[in-house]
């Protein structure tokens, strides 16, 4: 939080909310590649008028300025457009705002020819224009600039074969509007169609297919939006190596998985999304964290969300879950999470599944219904606090907890289903405050030997 301090006139302590949960969002380490963003850049343009910058504020805006980034003094009028009355040069022409725009079409003689001869051409702050066709390349970029495809997204086509597509290397830079196919052959990252090491670019109205996806790496915070990824041989978006940013209104689909987010210090947002027709929806593993909210994620061929690895502890929230082959959402080998307020219905196996020593999530307030097994499934010594759901209408038992560690289950609502409310066996939870009723097995089975749960204050009534 120091570095936006340092950039505002202000003399007490306190920064506005929406300040501080940037300042929170970012720290120290993306921040200077954050405000080389065009939203960074806004950002400062929008204190400036305002009049909260400070002197290394300014200091800021004259660096960005001499990179060509932020308008000069006399022309800042905060990227308010102009009109040009004259055609420019098709290979190259200068921008109301500063940067060149750098043409790419193989079909006129006086336009680059590829986008890598181009980008190789271009400096801070210019705009590649990609015209209709099908480039076989692979493209490197280290600067802060743009490569747009200009015209139908379709009849623009950037196909790698032997390395990716696009590999943005500590770059502030924005892809758009681009048909994006195929990558390296290989089973790593770089096979990926857009690599990302570092920085904090922006991908959007893009469209990946028949790819290994986009693979975020080295502590990369960038905003992937409005994309569709499709019939990939990979998961859709890797996220990895303390990553974080942003994963927002994508459609992502017919992939090996959907999202994937892996490594100690990954945490990015995933919000918005459309994931389906994969091995998995989203997969979080190995210590990372993340927010996984407002998505719809449905019909995989296993979990909508899997959550796996000791100190994995995400925020699922939020979603629509459904029509999987799989569980709802599926915790074990340690992990923990917050899952709450999400609808999760229709699936072929548990609503929630938890599993295995030491997995400890919390799950509450969410609606879990219509499954064709139990609502949530706790089982071989896992744990967790099950709190505030409604769940109903499932085939097996509204709760099921077998084999299992100290849980704790209270104020559910668990009622209307085809077997128990809540099936108890091999375990020492606690289950108090619950209302239990119109299930046609009974309210409440618990198998005596062994077991030391306790139930306090529940309401039980007209179950079968």
């Amino acid at each position: 939080m120091r570095w936006l301090k340092r950039l505002l006139r202000r003399d007490d302590d306190e920064l506005p909310a929406d300040l501080q949960a940037l300042a929170e969002q970012l720290g120290e380490s993306s921040a200077d590649a954050w405000l080389r963003t065009p939203g960074g850049i806004q950002h400062l343009s929008d204190l400036r008028r305002s009049g909260q910058l400070s002197a290394e504020g300014e200091e800021q805006i004259r660096l960005l300025q001499d990179e060509g980034l932020f308008p000069p003094d006399e022309a800042d009028e905060h990227y308010q457009e102009t009109e040009v009355n004259e055609k420019p040069s098709l290979r190259e022409s200068t921008s109301n705002r500063g940067g060149r725009t750098l043409v790419v079409d193989p079909t006129a003689s006086d336009a680059y020819q590829t986008i890598s001869a181009a980008v190789a051409d271009a400096g801070d702050g210019d705009t590649v224009s990609v015209h209709h066709g099908r480039y076989t390349e692979s493209v490197v970029i280290h600067r802060a600039m743009s490569v747009i495809g200009d015209g139908k997204r379709e009849t623009i086509v950037v196909e790698g074969r032997e390395a990716p597509c696009f590999i943005l290397d500590h770059a502030t830079v924005r892809l758009a509007n681009l048909t994006i196919e195929g990558g390296g052959p290989y089973a790593n990252e770089l096979s990926a169609a857009v690599l990302i090491k570092g920085g904090a670019p922006t991908l959007e109205r893009l469209e990946l297919r028949e790819s290994h996806g986009i693979v975020v790496r080295d502590q990369a915070m960038p905003t992937i939006r409005g994309n569709i990824i499709r019939d990939g041989q990979g998961s859709g978006v890797s996220i990895g190596e303390g990553a974080g940013g942003t994963i927002e209104d994508n459609e992502i689909y017919g992939n090996a998985g959907g999202i994937m987010i892996a490594d100690p210090g990954t945490s990015p947002t995933v919000r918005g999304n459309l994931i389906s027709g994969g091995s998995f929806g989203v997969v979080v593993l190995t210590s990372a964290g993340g927010t996984i909210e407002d998505n719809q994620i449905y019909g995989n061929a296993h979990a909508g969300i899997m959550i796996a690895d000791p100190g994995t502890s995400p925020t699922v929230r939020g979603n629509i879950i459904r029509d999987g082959q799989g569980s709802g959402v599926s915790i074990g080998e340690g992990a923990g999470g917050t899952i709450e307020d999400n609808e999760i219905y229709g699936n072929t196996s548990s609503g929630i599944s938890i599993s295995d020593p030491d997995t400890d999530p919390m799950v509450r307030g969410n609606i879990i219904r219509d499954g064709e097994s139990s609502g949530v499934d706790i089982t071989l010594l896992a744990r967790g606090t099950i709190e505030d759901n409604e769940i109903y209408g499932n085939t097996g038992s509204g709760i099921s907890i077998f084999n299992a560690g100290k849980s704790m289950v209270r104020r559910n609502i668990i009622r209307d289903g085809l077997a128990f409310g809540l099936h108890v066996a091999h375990s020492a939870s606690r289950i108090e405050d619950n209302q239990i009723f119109g299930n046609a097995a009974g309210g409440i089975s618990i198998y005596k030997p062994g077991n030391k749960t306790r139930l306090q204050r529940n309401l039980v009534r007209d179950n079968g």
